[in-house]
C-alpha cells in the first residue's frame, strides 16, 4: 500500500515540475512571485528565450524604405556597450505600423502627424551574452555607397518628381 501511495505521490510531483521545450534564459520579471501560486495545466508560467541570437525591431520611415532590402547589413549601437554590433535584415513588414508608446517623443506642435513607419527585424548573434533581453539602442542600415554628386543628383531628381508630377 505504501509503495502504491509513493508511486502516486511521485507521479503527482512530476506533474508539478515546470519544464521548458527549449534551453534558454528566464526573461520573465520576478518569477519568484509565482512560487506557491496555483496554475492551470498548460498555462504559461515563465517566458524563456534563447539569447544566443537576438532580434531587434527597427522602425524605418516610409521615405527611407526605398533602399532597404532583405539581407542588408545593419550596424547596431547600444548605449550601455562601448562597441557596436552587426546584424542582418531578416524581415520587412508589408504595411506601415504605429510606433510603440514611448519610442517617439511628444511633439510640441498640434496638428502635425507623425510619419508612417515600417518595422524591420534584424538578427544579430550574441555568443558571449552581452546583449540582454529588452535592450534599446539605435541602428544604421547600410545601403549602396554613393558619391556626393550622386547624392545631390538623387535629391534633385526626387525634388523634381515631387513638384512636377
Amino acid at each position: 500500500r505504501l509503495s502504491t501511495q509513493y508511486k502516486t505521490l511521485d507521479s503527482e510531483q512530476q506533474k508539478l515540475e515546470l519544464r521548458s521545450p527549449i534551453i534558454g534564459t528566464v526573461v520573465t520579471p520576478r518569477p519568484q512571485e509565482l512560487q506557491g501560486m496555483r496554475l492551470n495545466a498548460g498555462a504559461e508560467a515563465i517566458e524563456i528565450a534563447d539569447l544566443s541570437h537576438m532580434r531587434a525591431r527597427i522602425f524605418v520611415t516610409e521615405s527611407e524604405m526605398r533602399d532597404i532590402r532583405l539581407g542588408q547589413t545593419v550596424k547596431l549601437l547600444y548605449p550601455s556597450l562601448f562597441h557596436s554590433g552587426k546584424g542582418e535584415i531578416l524581415t520587412i513588414s508589408p504595411s506601415v505600423s504605429q510606433l510603440e508608446p514611448g519610442l517617439e517623443p511628444a511633439s510640441p506642435y498640434k496638428g502635425i502627424t507623425s510619419p508612417a513607419f515600417y518595422m524591420v527585424t534584424v538578427s544579430q548573434s550574441n555568443p558571449n551574452g552581452e546583449l540582454k533581453y529588452g535592450m534599446t539602442g539605435t541602428a544604421k542600415i547600410y545601403t549602396v555607397r554613393r558619391s556626393l554628386a550622386a547624392v545631390g543628383l538623387r535629391s534633385l531628381r526626387d525634388f523634381i518628381r515631387r513638384k512636377l508630377w
